[in-house]
Parts: C-alpha cells; structure tokens; sequence
C-alpha cells in the first residue's frame, strides 16, 4: 500500500526473459527458466485455471478438486450476467414508467 509501485505482469516477463539472456553461469540460467515456466506468459483472468496449469506441487486430487469447482463456476458465469442484465434492465424500466406517470414521490 505505501511501499514501491508494482510492475506490471509484461514488465516483470521482460526483465526475467532479460535477466537470462544476460546471465552467464549455466545453472542460474536454468533456475531462472524454471521460474519463468512457473509463471503465465499473459494475465490471466481464470485463477483456477492458472491453479491448475502452473501449480505442479499440488498432488492430483487437489488438482482434481480444482477443477470440479472450475467447471462448476463455468457453468454458472453466463447465468450471472443474465442476472446483472436483468436487474438493470428492470431498473431502467421501473424509472421510466415512473417517470412518465408523473407520480408522487411517495408511492
């Protein structure tokens, strides 16, 4: 919050892909492949998904789990949107036909 700004995720890529080009000793080169491979090359909005294609410590029924709870949370995004479309929609409409009425505050 008061500390140093944060890069972005395409700054951070680009200075880890810098910093193994410019590295010279073998083994910190290979580490530094390790961490990029550990990272998403763009932003990623699926968090489960990042979850399960970047976190090989996790043993199989965890990764298992994840994905049940992904596809589940697939399956009901579109029935969210819908909802906030909805809402709106009728909010839009209850002030219009309020408005023409020319009711009173009260009702």
């Amino acid at each position: 919050r008061y500390g140093l700004p944060q890069l972005s995720h395409k700054e951070k890529k680009r200075r880890l892909v810098e910093k193994i080009n410019t590295c010279e000793k073998p083994e910190e080169k290979l580490i530094l492949k390790e961490k990029l491979s550990r990272v998403p090359t763009e932003v990623e909005n699926d968090l489960l998904w990042v979850m399960l294609e970047f976190g090989h410590h996790l043993e199989e029924w965890k990764k298992d789990l994840i994905n049940i709870v992904r596809e589940e949370s697939l399956y009901f995004i579109p029935q969210i949107k819908t909802k906030i479309l909805n809402e709106g929609w009728a909010s839009f409409w209850h002030y219009k036909i309020m408005h023409e009425l020319d009711l009173p505050q009260e009702y």
